[in-house]
């Protein structure tokens, strides 16, 4: 059963069968399916938490650490809001951070696990 503040994104059953069919063929790329569905039957992943005010107000503390990743905060502000009013898990669309060592690009994202709490 999925909890009211969680969402499942896999099918577990969904999984072991394809796991189980894959076990039976015998092709490299086969072979690789089979590992990658062993792990995830190993080790499951973490479930997301809904999408909370805690969350916005999260993102807006980073803007006082990071002024320099203001559009940033501000995208991710704009999808945590929707997903917020939609009931839905944080999540945001891919993107990419580009730019010279140091301007804290890792600390960032480190910082954004905790404030959505998925660290």
């Amino acid at each position: 059963m999925v909890s009211r503040s969680c969402h499942r994104l896999i099918d577990w059953d969904q999984v072991k069968k394809l796991y189980d069919h894959s076990r039976l063929r015998t092709d490299s790329r086969d072979k690789h399916r089979t590992t990658l569905l062993m792990t995830l039957l190993e080790r499951p992943l973490r479930k997301l938490p809904r999408a909370a005010a805690r969350h916005l107000r999260g993102l807006a503390a980073l803007r006082v650490d990071f002024p320099h990743f203001d559009p940033l905060i501000t995208s991710l502000e704009t999808e945590s809001q929707l997903q917020w009013h939609l009931h839905g898990p944080v999540s945001f669309q891919p993107c990419l951070l580009v730019g010279p060592p140091g301007i804290g690009k890792s600390e960032f994202i480190q910082r954004l696990g905790i404030a959505l709490d998925l660290s």
